[in-house]
Formats: structure tokens, sequence, C-alpha cells
């Protein structure tokens, strides 16, 4: 993203990891994560590290320059947003230029094909449906005929029309009232936070399906749920550019005119964050595969240290607490030593004072 040089942005500083396809060495990457405040609302998006499929500005993008400066083969980058962005080291995003990671080089993916007249991640939006793959229902009044996927808006963005015949196909179908709450947020009905009656919702992109689940697209509060749903777009102006001049913007592609009728919708990472998605520039495609979730910890030398330390000094106490009871079970009792000694010779004084009746009735 950029923003102009006399605008002051509030936002928070972070430092994260990039690698390049096939080179060893990491890169540190410094990034703006800015706040959502209204000083922005009017600034212009080109995805995480400006990575939109072409820069309309003249400039290349990283992809190119990266390309250009022979760092990767490809124009290719695979990108994985985190489902819990908030988990630091539990579950991490991830970006690699050139190529994509290795554990997604055998899987399945999903092909689809971008408007070769769009310099965006714009594609043709089918249809949109909600429930399972045997329950489809589809959404009716649907306005939107595009749908741009966009890696630096965090929320899925519809006009209000769209995002109307949402709320409404939630409440006829599955019993789901939802409403505007003071912040200008759908909040829907979530009891105890149970979002089990919630559907999928699957974007028929260039006739290829893809989901997400409700706990994509919901946050859960206490008493209700919040739809990570915007239908405040408006126009393309709002979150992309298609020119800096007036003259440029008539020459503008036949799918950017699209987006200027408002005409489509915004796929950002309430989308993103369930696949694995290859953006490739070359092709003119992304590929889509469910993503592989990353274990949710992972246990450090010094904590396997810790632990065997820690069961070594378990295993000591249970032996010596054992011994002690051992010791205090099998210790002779001086008194009952005594009491025991003094009834066998009382039992031997018996048995021979018997023998020797005996012996005298003989």
């Amino acid at each position: 993203m950029y923003f102009p040089s006399s605008e002051t942005i509030k936002g928070y500083l972070a430092t994260d990891n990039v690698a390049f396809h096939g080179i060893k060495s990491r890169v540190n990457q410094t990034l703006l994560l800015s706040k959502s405040t209204d000083s922005i609302q009017s600034e212009h998006y080109d995805g995480v590290c400006g990575l939109s499929l072409m820069n309309d500005r003249g400039s290349p993008n990283l992809i190119d320059t990266l390309h250009a400066a022979k760092i990767i083969k490809k124009k290719v980058f695979g990108l994985y947003l985190s489902d819990n962005p908030e988990a630091y080291g539990e579950s991490s995003s991830e970006i690699t230029f050139g190529g994509i990671n290795p554990n997604y080089e055998k899987v399945d993916f999903i092909d689809v094909k971008v408007q070769s007249d769009s310099v965006y991640w714009q594609v043709s939006l089918d249809n949109i449906f909600l429930g399972t793959l045997n329950t489809f229902s589809t959404i009716p009044s649907i306005k939107a005929s595009n749908a741009v996927i966009a890696s630096g808006i965090s929320k899925i963005l519809m006009m209000s029309d769209d995002l109307m015949a949402f709320k409404n196909a939630l409440q006829t179908s599955y019993g789901i009232f939802c409403r505007y709450n003071e912040y200008k947020e759908v909040t829907c009905t979530c009891n105890n936070g149970d979002i089990r009656g919630y559907p999928n919702i699957t974007f028929q992109l260039n006739s290829k399906m893809l989901s997400i689940p409700p706990s994509l697209y919901l946050e859960v509060n206490e008493k209700d749920c919040t739809l990570l749903i915007d239908g405040t777009l408006e126009n393309s102006n709002t979150y992309f550019k298609p020119q800096d001049s007036e003259e440029a913007s008539k020459d503008a592609p036949e799918g950017h005119k699209a987006l200027e009728k408002g005409t489509y919708m915004v796929l950002g990472g309430v989308f993103l964050r369930n696949f694995y998605t290859v953006f490739d520039s070359e092709e003119k495609k992304m590929s889509f595969t469910p993503a592989i979730r990353p274990p949710k910890s992972m246990i450090t030398t010094l904590e396997v240290i810790y632990m065997i330390f820690g069961a070594f000094i378990l295993v000591m106490f249970v032996v010596f607490v054992g011994c002690f009871i051992q010791i205090c079970l099998t210790k002779k009792n001086p008194t009952m030593e005594k009491n025991g000694l003094d009834k066998t010779l009382i039992e031997r004084k018996t048995t021979l004072s018997q023998f020797g009746q005996g012996l005298e009735s003989n």
C-alpha cells in the first residue's frame, strides 16, 4: 500500500522474515500495519508488499523488481495468512517469492484465471452460495459480477445492497437475525458463541467453487457475532486507483471500468485465510488449496531439557516416597516383638507340661 507523503498515519511498526524461493538466507522486511481510521479511507491499497497484479502508477512492483534483478526466476509468490493473526508464534503468516512453500508442491490446486484486462487480481464472480456441498442455496439479488482478491484488505467488502441480500438469506434460510450496531458493523444472533447454525459461504469464481467456514467470517463476542463483511463499498476509487491522470483513466482497461460501475466485491483476508494461494503474474492466474495449519506450538530445546529434568525429579521423588513407605511397613515394633517372644515361650511350656502329664498317665 502507499500513502501520500503529506499524510501522517498512525500504526504499528513490525519486522518479519521474507523468504525467497531457492535462497537459504532470509531478508528482514519492515512493514507498517495501519490502524483503521477515517483518515485513510480515501487511500489506495496494492496488497501485501505492494503485490498487486500490475503497478498502475508506472513503476515496477516488488515481484517485477526481484525478477529483473534475477533474484527470482518466476514472477510467482505463495501466500498464507494466519487464521489467528494475534496468536504470535502459533500459526504464522508467510509469503514466498519466486515459488511456493515446499509443503504444497505435491498437493492439488484449484486454478482460477485472472481477467486479462485487469491491473488487479480480478476474476469473474459467477455466484455466491450458502450451506454445505449437499445443501447449497443461492443468495438472490447479488449484483456483483467481479471479485478482486486483495491481500492488503482484511475483510470482505460488498456493496450495501449485496450485504443486505446476504443478511436476508441468513434470516430466511437459517433463522439468523442480523442488524447494524452503533459502529456500523453487522451483528447477528449467536447464543453463547455457538456458530454451528451458520453456513459456509461458497464463492463461484470462474466456475470454480471456493468455500470458507463461519469461523473465518465471524468474530465471536459474548452476546452476539459480528460479520467480518463490510457493506460500505461504493466504488473502486475508494480502495483502488485506476490511473493517476484523468486522461489515463479514460483509457483504463474494461475490467477496471467494471469496478468503477460497482459490479464487484473484494475478497480480502477473511477469504484468503482458508487457503494457501499462489499468485502467478506470468500465467495470469491464482491457484488455491486448503491451508495446512501449522502446529499450535513448537517445543524448543530448552523446553525439552526442562521436561527431562522435571521428569527425573518426579521419578526420584516417587522412588523416595515408595522406599519410605516400605521401610515404615516392614520395620518391626519392639513391643510387638517382645509380646511375640513371650507367647512363644508360653506355648513351649504348655507343650512340655502336656508331654509330662502324658508320661505320668502311662
